[in-house]
């Protein structure tokens, strides 16, 4: 989900921080991003600005320029008001399109500007050699008077070229730029709430702040199932009972599961205990699940059941649970609607049904496992607590989002054809850290907060 600029008034600052510092003599620098706009500049009139830092009388920008009819994509750098070193690309561009730009700016003058991970032929002006720029300002803006609405999301800076391949993977999949060592920032700008821009570098982040009035877009979420087409570097998707095309769960009479889970940086299968973390770790007495997700299952129509929360266990046996889940109309009255539920061992010692709640609409869905009770909160608040009376899940837990056609008319599981429902995750986060920060008004460690969405 990226961010809406609309109008010269609007644009995302972000925080000063030496890691910026930018020799353009000795220096290779690449800014990565997706753009779409609703106007295209016309001839000598406007032009769109991505990324502008400024630096006492210096300035770069990478923006969209139409020059005497011409119009393309430019890397600028100015002293004042004066250009005094660019590179552009005359570019065949249309409005309501989105494009994956890169550019990449090298000290020795060789550089080069990709559009939809297709190398540009450049025209050169001169560009410049000048020494040091620390910047004072670094912004995301429309800048000049476009007043149509542009999109960005993204957005990646790199202290080196990006070369072909890396582009390549980053159009396909914006999030292997995390695993570049050389990432100074990334902003992904997909929070959808607040006026905060988190950078998901997490060492020394810059993060952004929302300024004059632009606002979260309202893209359609990609749905659950077609997650897995942006594969992020610590997420996997999993189809159980050895289903792997994308009607999963829609087949009547067999049992079909999509799961949404996390697997660390180990290759592991659909049936391990894989945790967010980096080494999977026994449970240590405070796991949480955090998953902002609504679904088009409801109360009358939707069926079957959805479900988010940690567990312990094989896929087909859930053995120590702390989770919601929700079952459709065509299961036995109890069984109907929003729980909290928690299982030990197999067996149920905590089943909450939780009313009120719209879950067409967002919310974020939070599961505390602690020593020596379980919460559940939704949109931040207690909606039901286990007191742990009957003991509490042990073992090394999973964290996942699953939609199932499994149902129970009564005490026999069956399966339905689902039709067409979806489960539409924004992120899913899980972690037993005491590291946490404040993201999007929740206390979240950064490191382990991924977006599900682009």
């Amino acid at each position: 989900m990226p961010i809406l600029i609309d109008a010269n008034t609007e644009y995302v600052e972000i925080a000063d921080n030496a890691k910026w510092t930018w020799n353009l003599v000795t220096e290779d620098r690449s800014f990565a991003f997706r753009w779409k706009t609703t106007t295209l500049p016309p001839a000598d009139t406007n032009y769109q600005v991505f990324i502008r830092l400024i630096a006492s009388s210096y300035q770069f920008q990478a923006a969209c320029f139409n020059n005497a009819g011409t119009l393309g994509l430019m890397s600028l750098i100015m002293n004042g008001a004066t250009p005094v070193g660019y590179f552009f690309c005359a570019s065949s561009l249309s409005a309501d399109t989105d494009y994956n730009i890169v550019y990449n700016c090298s000290s020795n003058g060789n550089c080069s500007i990709y559009l939809n991970e297709v190398s540009q032929s450049l025209s050169y002006g001169n560009w410049v050699s000048v020494g040091e720029l620390n910047f004072t300002s670094i912004l995301l803006s429309n800048n000049v008077a476009i007043y149509d609405d542009m999109t960005l999301s993204h957005i990646a800076v790199i202290d080196d070229l990006l070369t072909p391949d890396e582009i390549t993977a980053y159009g396909s999949n914006p999030y292997s730029i995390l695993d570049n060592p050389d990432l100074i920032c990334y902003l992904p700008l997909n929070e959808q709430t607040g006026t905060t821009a988190y950078d998901q570098v997490t060492s020394n982040p810059t993060n952004g702040t929302l300024t004059g009035g632009p606002t979260w877009a309202t893209d359609p979420l990609e749905s659950f199932r077609d997650i897995q087409s942006h594969q992020h570097p610590r997420y996997d998707w999993a189809y159980s009972a050895g289903v792997g095309d994308q009607d999963c769960p829609d087949t009547d009479g067999t049992n079909t599961v999509c799961r949404l889970y996390f697997t660390g940086t180990t290759s592991d299968s659909v049936y391990s205990d894989a945790n967010l973390q980096e080494d999977a770790e026994d449970h240590d007495g405070q796991d949480k699940l955090l998953v902002r997700l609504r679904t088009n299952f409801d109360y009358e129509d939707g069926d079957g059941t959805w479900g988010a929360g940690i567990w312990d266990g094989d896929y087909g046996v859930a053995e120590d649970v702390a989770w919601f889940w929700w079952g459709g109309p065509s299961n036995a009255s109890a069984l109907q609607g929003l729980h909290a539920h928690v299982m030990v061992a197999g067996e149920t010692v905590f089943n909450q049904v939780i009313t009120g709640i719209d879950i067409t609409e967002y919310h974020i869905y939070e599961v505390n496992l602690h020593t020596d009770y379980v919460t559940f909160l939704i949109d931040d608040e207690i909606v039901a607590q286990y007191d742990g009376g009957s003991g509490l899940p042990t073992g090394s837990f999973r964290c996942e989002v699953w939609m199932d056609n499994a149902y129970y008319p009564g005490g026999e599981r069956q399966y339905l054809e689902l039709s067409g429902q979806e489960l539409y995750v924004d992120w899913l986060a899980r972690y037993d850290s005491e590291a946490y920060e404040e993201v999007g008004g929740l206390s979240i460690p950064v490191a382990m907060y991924h977006y599900m969405n682009h």
